[in-house]
């Protein structure tokens, strides 16, 4: 997040002096980002093969039935349905690094919920903490451009650890 909000300064600032919208400068800083990403993901090397087609599969399917619930459900909202997406991304690659990769999560109350309920159990918990969140921030944040930017912060929480999780057991660290 301290990267994220940086590059938000950055752009804020461009925008401000050069009448840039702030979101070109994001995104040039987030493609700088991803390249030198890239760069290392070159260096170290991919280890684990499977770990590219199995977080996909997720990501994936995560999507169509997200994509199938907005259908149905007009009043989700895309903005909402992508930040359900991205914290699922989450859930995804905490279930299978635990799961099927032999990680262990850090964090105490997760890890106490996979020994009490099994590491599937970070769905529900995931899915259900996110709906309820959005609800208050849908009801209570006053306007819907401060309500995007809490859920602009609840996307950088989600959909960026989904991808590092992959590429950590991808490459094998």
């Amino acid at each position: 997040m301290p990267v994220a909000s940086a590059a938000l300064s950055v752009s804020v600032a461009v925008e401000r002096k050069l009448k840039t919208p702030y979101w070109k400068t994001m995104l040039l800083i987030g493609a700088a980002l991803v390249a030198f990403d890239a760069w290392g993901v070159a260096v170290v090397g991919i280890r684990n093969w499977d770990a590219l087609y199995i977080y996909p599969a997720f990501f994936v399917a995560w999507g169509a039935v997200l994509a199938a619930a907005l259908k149905a459900f007009s009043r989700i909202g895309r903005v909402n349905a992508l930040v359900l997406f991205s914290q699922m991304m989450d859930a995804s690659q905490t279930f299978i690094g635990v799961s099927l990769f032999g990680y262990a999560q850090q964090m105490p109350v997760v890890s106490g919920l996979k020994y009490l309920a099994g590491a599937w159990a970070i769905f529900p918990l995931k899915l259900g903490l996110s709906a309820v969140i959005l609800y208050a921030v849908d009801k209570y944040a006053g306007n819907e451009e401060y309500g995007n930017w809490i859920k602009l912060a609840i996307i950088i929480l989600g959909m960026p650890m989904g991808f590092r999780g992959m590429l950590r057991v991808a490459m094998g660290v």
